[in-house]
């Protein structure tokens, strides 16, 4: 397991919550039936919201997966930091389709 991901799973199991705030956007995910129930029964196990329980684990795998691209890095006291050029492109109002293309 990566040290984002545990330190985000531990975290939702002493339910710690993040104070940082932005403008959320909605999307669905498929599950098989399978793969649903491993989510119900960890996420009631838990007793988290299936929301909270993804958002976390999405977030955290998000996170390992930008270390691995070099697109961020981790400090010594363990905060992630983004590197300057993909933080912009981050906070740019072209659609990210767009930017990939540019590159």
């Amino acid at each position: 397991m990566s040290e984002f991901l545990e330190k985000h799973l531990n975290q939702l199991v002493s339910r710690t919550q993040s104070d940082v705030q932005a403008e959320e956007v909605r999307f669905s995910l498929t599950f098989s039936t399978y793969n649903n129930r491993r989510i119900e029964y960890i996420r009631r196990a838990l007793k988290l919201s299936k929301q909270e329980f993804l958002q976390g684990i999405i977030l955290a795998a998000l996170n390992d997966l930008e270390v691995k691209m070099d697109l961020a890095a981790v400090t010594k006291n363990g905060m992630i930091v983004k590197n300057p050029e993909y933080e912009e492109k981050l906070a740019s109002e072209k659609p990210i389709k767009k930017i990939l293309k540019e590159e």
